[in-house]
């Protein structure tokens, strides 16, 4: 059981320093230009945000149904799929690549 705690730990980490660089590239979305991009922009886009973003759908699309339930009785129904499900897919399906 160690050895199972300890590779998703090690995977845990993996990811996070591999995740890193795409937060220096959302820091760096100040200085780019509204018309143009450049390609490094295009691949970071392209290998990872897309792929996050994918997932981010996905997973909010899960969410959602499991948060259905109390979002109907609370009214916010509407609000709850915009932020889950629409919010991701507009970012990740409907943005040119390469602008953040």
């Amino acid at each position: 059981m160690r050895t199972v705690a300890r590779h998703a730990v090690i995977f845990g980490i993996l990811v996070a320093f591999l995740t890193a660089p795409v937060g220096v590239c959302f820091a760096e979305q100040s200085f780019q230009s509204e018309k143009e991009t450049t390609p490094g922009f295009m691949v970071v886009d392209i290998a990872l945000v897309r792929p996050v973003g994918i997932c981010a759908t996905i997973l909010g699309s899960l969410a959602f149904v499991v948060a259905l339930p109390f979002s109907a009785i609370s009214g916010d129904t509407r609000y709850t799929y915009e932020k889950l499900i629409k919010d991701p897919a507009v970012y990740t399906f409907n943005r040119p690549v390469g602008f953040f």
